[in-house]
């Protein structure tokens, strides 16, 4: 029997390799199985074949585990480098309280841009000049500048020229504030190389897992011209996996329906048992991904 040559049957419904006077020499269905799920014993596959479908499985999940290890590996980096910016951004608020010192350091056409909005929310229609509101609208100019030399990044902060200061101490704190800043710029390319390198380091993982089971796939499709062999194959694996972790059958359930909902008005030129079939090999699909730790969202298609 070559298990890359089957017939296309519900979910429910076992497999039974071909007797030798089947003349179109597909696996057969045999009766529904209970629970959704698939018999793979020698008398349904041949034990090869049933290795293959394991070993596939087992691969996904190496490359869930590599997954999975590398977002540990991603979120303490992402936290040491929070806590290291965290630390240089304490180090601003001393400098950036003096509200005459943030105004002198701005640029110029970023002042200008300042005043023509601190005037113009002076006024109220009707009413007249408001000091209130002209106090409020410096309050949020004056927040503005500190948000932007805490959270921007550094190579977009930009401070007026350090000869334009008007004073010694300005002229002080404008250095060491642009000290803070080349720090700040020199932690995040730090932390730049450091994801970088857990990606690369991730990806070099995966390959020994990701190539065996691209050999499988290029295997089954050199043995016929039709993809819809393969999508066969993935529905064995799908089925394979659910016989060995029921849990898994609702997530294919839930991708199925997903998939219905979502196209069935789309795809009302189709007849109903292909477009179910479409969504069927979405479900698979889902499974599959569900054991590699992605989702289809995230494969380009």
């Amino acid at each position: 029997m070559k298990i890359f040559k089957i017939t296309a049957q519900p979910l429910n419904t076992a497999v039974l390799a071909d007797k030798p006077n089947n003349s179109n020499n597909n696996i057969t269905v045999l009766k529904a199985c209970p629970n959704d799920s698939v018999n793979f014993t020698s008398k349904k596959l041949l034990p090869e074949e049933i290795e293959k479908i394991d070993n596939y499985i087992l691969n996904l999940k190496a490359i869930k585990a590599v997954r999975e290890n590398a977002a540990k590996k991603l979120k303490v980096a992402e936290e040491v480098f929070t806590e290291k910016m965290n630390k240089i951004n304490e180090q601003f608020l001393p400098l950036i309280k003096d509200e005459e010192f943030l105004w002198a350091i701005e640029p110029k056409e970023s002042k200008n841009k300042f005043s023509n909005f601190v005037v113009k929310n002076a006024y109220i229609e009707g009413l007249g000049y408001s000091a209130e509101i002209h106090q409020k609208s410096w309050n949020k100019v004056y927040d503005t500048i500190r948000n932007r030399i805490l959270s921007t990044t550094p190579d977009k902060i930009q401070f007026e020229e350090l000869s334009a200061m008007p004073t010694r101490k300005y002229q002080i704190n404008l250095i060491q504030l642009k000290d803070l800043v080349a720090k700040k710029a020199a932690l995040e390319a730090e932390h730049k190389t450091k994801i970088s390198s857990i990606n690369s380091e991730t990806f070099t993982e995966m390959m020994p897992f990701s190539s065996k089971n691209s050999d499988i796939n290029f295997e089954i499709q050199t043995k016929s011209p039709t993809y819809s062999v393969v999508e066969d194959f993935h529905r064995l694996v799908a089925k394979r996996a659910m016989e060995k972790e029921p849990d898994l059958k609702e997530i294919r359930l839930d991708a199925y329906k997903t998939y219905f909902n979502k196209y069935k008005q789309s795809a009302s030129y189709m007849k109903i048992g292909k477009f179910k079939q479409q969504a069927s090999n979405y479900a698979n699909q889902e499974v599959i991904s569900h054991l590699e730790g992605t989702t289809n969202a995230d494969r380009p298609f």
